[in-house]
């Protein structure tokens, strides 16, 4: 174990969930890809969706706007935009928490269109349960009737949240295999009357791609979300949010060192000072690496910040307000 005074939290990315990438026939190229393309870095917009020639520029794309705000281009509403105009108190689709329980980090929030799709070459990219599927652009007049069926796709590819587990003493139990250790939580009455709660939890999300790499983020996610009688469920009140936050996510694999077959994208340092207004999970990535082949079992995510995060649900009483503040955080 290493001593230091900063908390140790650890992410397990299993090679099990890692190897778990899967194809119905074996995929040992980049496809071909339309002549009709253009010869790009920069995304297009195609029937509601960003165009990316290849996988390596979408990647490149991620990384040239890593903790940036993106600006949806005409012709294209993402992800990200769909939450955001969700109006107030409003019940959140099947499909939108489908793709909220991804655990996106909002890089891929802002590629996404709101059906959860991207393209990459002659290629639509679907999110859906915790898969990753491909279906070719040829198919495209009858991805609705292929939707109703998905175990039909034949190239798919796994991409979820992983569990936290954390020799933090402070930290909470793990509650399942691809769930957040929420780490934080205020519960309260949003204006007196619903039973709400902030929650400030530290995820990660790993996926694999048709080129035989897999990219695996640490995030931050501040959440709202209020209960009926059975169960929590995500809000849309509009809140103010800040996030202050300084240290380390490192990626180690099962040995404690670095991957050799891993590059970062962004980090392992972290220095966020951010403030927004928004209505629904508001994600911050620590960190993001890229990589290729498996990697071994017991490799994690190594966290240790300090600083505070704050929530406030606009037009309740300020006695809500959550500054949320720890040394270490994580």
């Amino acid at each position: 174990m290493i001593k230091t005074k900063h908390a140790l939290v650890v992410f397990g990315l299993t090679t099990v969930l890692l190897a778990s990438n899967c194809s119905k026939n074996e995929v040992s190229s980049v496809p071909e890809h339309n002549k009709t393309i253009l010869q790009t870095k920069q995304p297009i917009v195609s029937n509601n969706r960003l165009l990316f020639n290849s996988q390596e520029n979408l990647i490149a794309y991620l990384k040239e706007n890593m903790r940036k705000k993106i600006i949806d281009q005409d012709g294209f509403t993402s992800l990200s935009t769909a939450l955001k105009n969700l109006p107030d108190k409003t019940p959140v689709s099947d499909e939108l928490r489908d793709l909220l329980s991804f655990g996106f980090p909002q890089e891929l929030l802002s590629v996404l269109n709101s059906k959860g799709e991207v393209r990459i070459g002659d290629e639509i990219v679907w999110y859906h349960s915790g898969k990753k599927y491909y279906i070719p652009v040829a198919d495209e007049s009858k991805i609705d009737q292929i939707k109703q069926k998905p175990e039909s796709i034949d190239k798919f590819f796994d991409a979820k949240q992983i569990k936290l587990q954390s020799i933090n003493p402070n930290a909470k139990t793990d509650i399942g295999l691809t769930a957040t250790d929420s780490r934080y939580i205020k519960e309260f009455y949003l204006w007196g009357t619903t039973h709400t709660r902030f929650v400030h939890e530290a995820s990660a999300f790993i996926e694999g791609t048709n080129v035989g790499t897999w990219i695996a983020y640490s995030v931050i996610r501040l959440k709202l979300e209020w209960k009926d009688c059975c169960k929590w469920n995500p809000a849309t009140t509009i809140r103010d949010v800040s996030v202050n936050l300084t240290g380390s996510a490192n990626l180690y694999n099962g040995t404690g060192t670095l991957p050799t077959n891993g590059n970062y994208i962004m980090g392992p340092s972290v220095s966020i000072n951010v403030t927004d207004v928004v209505n629904s999970d508001y994600v911050v990535t620590l960190a993001a690496v890229e990589g290729y082949g498996s990697l071994l079992s017991g490799s994690h995510w190594t966290l240790r910040l300090d600083g505070s995060i704050y929530q406030y649900a606009q037009g309740d009483y300020l006695t809500n307000a959550w500054t949320n503040t720890a040394t270490p955080m994580w």
